[in-house]
Formats: structure tokens, sequence, C-alpha cells
């Protein structure tokens, strides 16, 4: 048995072999208690501890005389009191002669393995309940000591939490994830994941199902992707598991889909695509999944392969914000490739991919298939353009979809038109921001793009067309500050 027993956790309590050490006044305790933790300190670090409204030498004798007496009460509880090893400037207790409760949980806290039994040392907050008022630097540390511990005492709840549900232990991992929730309230993962493993063992697996994708959300809003990606993870598992919506299934798999693109990870990313594929089910979700392929093609620079999912993905899309975000990726393409818009036939965009044949997919709405970049090396000026042949036979070639029958308002055919007329749509994206000043050989970016759109309005077909023309640009204003940036990249002015 150890001479000294100190149990710090909660109430104090100080025990010998012969019972219970009694210490009346609290600066010889509390100077037990700091050389319980940290185990040696100089007598000038003692000093500012225990009487740091003192001068020096007034310090140092308080300091002489809190040494005896706590000497003096070691002695009376049976105690050695050689226990205290002072040399010169140096106090230090000998706690190899001593069973230190903070010593051992902080020990099995950090061991490799989480032990379940070190939850049982922590009785509650360091020295809850003690003061010492009159030491201004005691009571700092002591407040620093108690959030240490009791961080250390979340951090192996967590662990436990995490081991007990990899080991399909769900009653266990349901347990110590209350009393996580319970420490720290606004923990929203231990919350999840608490909801998780009670549906776990309820069975209801759409109650772990909601948690997980609501943890996922909380943790984009604040940017930690890391953490979304392993609460998705939860949710897709819960659905292979449980569920066969292939709607929700969709839906997880594009924001897993997104945050691996976010942070990089291309073999997960890639992964997740495969899966898109897999479970497309209407025309809006085959172009989502056209535009997040095309998306993760160009980011390992492969640009002719992505160009014409990029281009399915614009023809296709209904909504705004894939609609944009293809006309972006796309413009980000040509660019890379150093295409100019003069070496494109308008007429016959590149070959795109084709949908599955089920689900049967609707006629292509939205801006046409096609677009590219005005500017050599830089996608400073995009043009988006298609054609649509106005017969009842007609094939949209954008897309090789069935064919879609002529009216009025998307051949350009007036009520009693016989034979045919072609529909080419054109809209150039154009970038007046002050990078455009930059030169690209012999010449600016901008004379570069005002030349390449000479160029293209040069090959425009005449006579019978009917073309539509769209001009946008941004750039126009702000300046180079960040909020003149995000003014100069939000505003838009378009024509038609």
């Amino acid at each position: 048995m150890a001479d000294l027993t100190l149990r710090l956790f909660g109430q104090l309590d100080i025990i010998s072999a012969g019972g219970s050490v009694a210490i009346r006044r609290r600066q010889p305790l509390a100077l037990l208690i700091y050389l319980a933790i940290v185990g040696t300190a100089t007598r000038d670090q003692l000093a500012l501890l225990l009487f740091n409204e003192c001068d020096e030498a007034l310090a140092r004798s308080r300091l002489r005389h809190v040494l005896h007496e706590l000497r003096q009460g070691l002695r009376e509880g049976g105690v050695d009191p050689r226990l205290l090893l002072v040399r010169g400037e140096q106090i230090t207790l000998d706690r190899s002669r001593c069973a230190i409760d903070v010593a051992d949980f902080s020990a099995a806290a950090q061991a490799r393995s989480p032990d379940p039994a070190a939850l049982a040392i922590y009785r509650g907050l360091l020295l809850d309940g003690f003061r010492l008022a009159a030491a201004a630097e005691f009571e700092v540390w002591l407040l620093a000591e108690r959030e240490r511990l009791a961080l250390l005492r979340l951090n192996l709840l967590s662990r436990l939490v995490e081991s007990a549900a990899a080991d399909k232990r769900w009653a266990d991992s349901l347990a110590f994830g209350q009393a996580l929730v319970d420490a720290d309230p606004l923990n929203e993962a231990a919350q999840a994941a608490t909801l998780l493993h009670q549906a776990q063992l309820s069975h209801q697996w759409e109650l772990g199902f909601r948690a997980a994708r609501q943890a996922a959300a909380r943790a984009r809003r604040v940017a930690a992707r890391a953490d979304a990606l392993a609460f998705e993870q939860i949710a897709l598992d819960l659905l292979d598991k449980y569920g066969d919506g292939v709607q929700q299934r969709f839906a997880v798999l594009l924001d897993v889909e997104n945050d691996a693109h976010l942070l990089g990870r291309r073999e997960q990313q890639s992964a997740m695509l495969e899966a898109l594929d897999a479970c497309v089910f209407d025309s809006v979700g085959w172009a989502q999944a056209c535009y997040r392929r095309g998306r993760y093609l160009s980011a390992l620079a492969r640009w002719n392969e992505a160009l014409p999912l990029l281009q399915q993905a614009l023809a296709d899309g209904t909504d705004q914000e894939l609609h944009s975000a293809a006309q972006l990726a796309l413009g980000r393409c040509f660019g890379q490739q150093g295409n100019s818009v003069a070496a494109i036939d308008l007429a016959q965009p590149p070959e795109a991919p084709t949908m599955p044949a089920e689900p049967t997919r609707r006629a292509p709405t939205g801006l046409p298939a096609e677009t590219t970049t005005v500017e050599g090396s830089s996608p400073s000026a995009t043009l988006a353009s298609s054609t649509e042949t106005a017969a009842a036979t007609a094939t949209d070639p954008a897309t090789g979809a069935t064919p879609i029958p002529a009216t009025a308002e998307t051949s350009g055919f007036e009520p009693g038109d016989q034979g045919q007329q072609t529909v080419v749509n054109l809209q150039l994206v154009f970038d007046a921001s002050g990078s455009m000043a930059e030169r690209l050989g012999s010449e600016t970016r901008i004379v570069a793009a005002r030349r390449a759109s000479e160029q293209v309005f040069a090959t425009l077909p005449t006579g019978s067309v009917n073309l539509n023309v769209g001009f946008r640009v941004f750039g126009h204003r702000g300046d180079n500050s960040e909020a003149g940036r995000t003014e100069s990249c939000q505003i838009v002015v378009a024509c038609m």
C-alpha cells in the first residue's frame, strides 16, 4: 500500500495507512496538491503561486512556514514527512510512494487502447469546491488543470464511443455517447453518434440516417468537410443495410463526391462517381452525373475526356446553379486546351456520352451544349452554342437524343412555313476585369479576346438561319481588394 493516497477528483481526500490525514489550513493543502500534480517546483515558483501579493522576501518567509506546517500535518497523520524532499531551491514530492488519482487517470486516458475503467477514477471536477481566494496565481493554475483534465475525459469518451461502435457493441457505444453528450451538450458530433447508435439498437435506421445527414450539414457550415465525409459515410452505410431509396442515396452521393472533390481525395471521388452512375433516376440526375465526372476529369487535366461530359451537362441541365457551374467548367476546359472559337465547328459539337435507355430522358432545355473560349490560354470569354433542325424527325446534334417534335417556339417556324429552318443560339461571356490587361505574346488578353470574337462572328451562318445571340460581361466593376473582387465576380451585364 502507498504511504499516501491523494484523491483530488471531486472532494479532496487524503489518506494514509493509519487513516485520514487532517491538514487544517488551505495553504499547506494547496502546496501538497500542486506538488502531487507537477512533482517538483522551485521556492520562487511556490512563493509566487501562493503569495503573489507579497514582496519576494515576505513570500519566501511565509513559504517556509507553510512547508513546516505541511510536514507537521503529515507526521501527525502517520506519514513519513520525508516524502517532501528539499534540496536547496528545489522542493519535490516523492510521488513513487504516493497513489494519486489524477496521475492514474491521465495515464489510463492516454493509453493506446481506451480503458473504460479510467472513467471510474474521474469522480468529478478537480478539487471541486476548493478555493484559495488570496492566491490568484494558484486559482488560475487550478482552473487550467480542471479544464485540461475535463477535456482529457471528453477525449476518452469519444475514443470509447468509436471503439465500441467499431466492435458493433451498440449498447456500450450508446452509453458512452450519452455520457459524452451529458458532459458536452454542445458537441453535435456526439449527439449524432448517440442518435445513430440508438437507431442501431431500436432498428429505426431512418432516425440515425437523419442524424448523420444533419451532422454532416452542420460540419460543412463550419468548413469541417472531413467530419462531414465521416457522417455521410454513416448515412451511406445505413442506406446500404436498410434503405432502398434511390433518390436519398443519390443526394448523399452528390454531397460526398463534392466534399471529396474539395478535399482533393480523388480515389474517393472516383468511387462516388461510379456509384452515382449506378443510381441515376432521371435526366436531371444524369446532367448532374455528367457535370461531376467532367469536373473530376478536368481536375486530372484530362481535358479531352471532360469536354463532352460538360457539354452534356450543359445541354441537359435545367437547374440554374448546375447550368452556371457547367458553363464555367467548360470555359476552363477549353482554355486549358488552348482552343480558339474559330476552330470549333458550331454545328458539330464533340460526341457526347449517351444516357442509359432507362429511365427515359426529357428533351434538353436551357442553354445549348457547346461552350468555348475566345482567348487562347485563359477562359476570358466563353461562347455557348447549339443548333436545332426544326423538323418533326430532327435529332438534337448536341446529345443524339430521341427525336423532338418541332414547334414554333423551338424551331423558329412561323405557322404555315414550308420546309426547314436552322436555329443557332450563341452566348458570349466576356471577362472585362483587370487581369485582361496582361499580355499574351505581343498583345493583351483583351485584344486577343476581341480578335477571337470577331473571328467567331465572321464564321456565323447567314441567310435563312434563325440566329439568337446573347452577350454577358463580368469583371467591369470592383477593384483588386477582397470586397472589390467579390463585386467584380458577382455583377454580370446580360444582353440578348
